[in-house]
């Protein structure tokens, strides 16, 4: 997130990237989601306006309570797996030290 006011954002994003119309954008410095419009594209940046209405979800969206569970839910497994790898690393290590 490049820029940020009351009513938008600018994304920038490391290549170009597809989107729908309408997205729900999650700040988790602000542990705020949002749900909004896309405005204007151009090359790897889009424009969003805050303040889209509930009856206007993404399609095949979920409510933004269970989006930012399920958001929290991935970054545990994903500190899980990191844990887990280190604690091999470890067993190979105390194996080859056995030996």
């Amino acid at each position: 997130m490049r820029d940020i006011s009351e009513t938008g954002a600018k994304l920038t994003f490391a290549a170009a990237v597809t989107t729908p119309d309408i997205i729900e954008l999650q700040i988790p410095a602000k542990d705020e989601i949002h749900r909004v419009h896309v405005q204007w594209r151009f090359a790897n940046e889009i424009g969003v306006a805050f303040g889209v209405g509930d009856d206007e979800q993404a399609p095949g969206t979920t409510p933004p309570e269970l989006f930012g569970r399920v958001m929290k839910l991935e970054s545990e497994v994903a500190s899980l797996k990191r844990a887990l790898s280190e604690l091999r690393s470890e067993m190979r290590k105390l194996r080859v030290d056995a030996e």
